[in-house]
């Protein structure tokens, strides 16, 4: 979890009747979290401080930085949403910025069964989608279950519902303003990928995953490719 704790699954208020909830969306320039680790996969992966390639990824971490303190200052500013902290994991990948959504028990992202969203985590996800639209890298959404037994008679597996509730979340970050043209998958993973393997049942095994795409690096590759072919020109 890239050093950030998950808070032991308890007893949460439920989020009750339709709120009215207002969001309060920081400026950028916040304060900066969890540089030392960063700083030093930077220095590590890339021996040459000087290069293109060190450069592109130390602006793109520094951006995810921002962004990670963006969406923590939105939430908790809002008086709304607030002790819905626990439900919002934020964590970097080898992949880039990973935003996770994850229900609790007794609060949940979407009512039972359906893809339908409950008001409290839509405007969590209007939150993010207004956050990350401020950076350029392109963005990858994923759904996940957990591993309750389905009704015998069920025809709508976790395969269609992890996938409908990824494109729930699509839909209300593109409402909010993210450009559609910046999504690049939307996919639906079931109960395959558990955030507790040991409890595959646990309701915090369902979630939304939304990924800010790591760039940095392929735009450096692309630019030694062209590079090696004007040489061989």
């Amino acid at each position: 979890m890239g050093g950030l704790a998950v808070a032991a699954i308890g007893n949460l208020r439920s989020a009750g009747s339709p709120p009215t909830v207002t969001i309060p969306i920081p400026s950028a320039g916040g304060p900066k979290e969890r540089q030392g680790k960063g700083e030093a996969a930077l220095t590590s992966d890339s021996p040459n401080p000087g290069s293109t390639n060190f450069e592109a990824r130390q602006r793109e971490e520094q951006a995810f930085q921002q962004a990670q303190a963006d969406l923590r200052l939105a939430v908790e500013q809002s008086s709304e949403l607030s002790e819905f902290q626990d439900s919002l994991l934020i964590d970097e990948t080898p992949e880039g910025l990973r935003t996770q959504l994850i229900d609790r028990e007794r609060v949940t992202m979407f009512k039972p069964g359906s893809a339908e969203l409950t008001p409290y985590f839509e405007a969590l996800l209007q939150i993010v989608g207004r956050i990350i639209v401020r950076f350029p890298n392109p963005v990858s959404i994923s759904g996940h279950t957990d591993s309750a037994p389905l009704p015998p008679d069920a025809t709508y597996s976790n395969w269609e519902l992890s996938g409908d509730r990824a494109n729930s979340a699509r839909r209300t970050m593109v409402k909010a303003g993210l450009p559609a043209d910046r999504i690049a998958d939307v996919v639906g993973r079931a109960d395959t990928e558990h955030l507790f393997p040991k409890e595959p049942n646990a309701p915090s095994n369902r979630r939304v995953s939304i990924l800010l795409v790591r760039t940095a690096d392929k735009q450096s590759e692309q630019s030694s490719d062209a590079s090696r072919a004007g040489r061989g020109q």
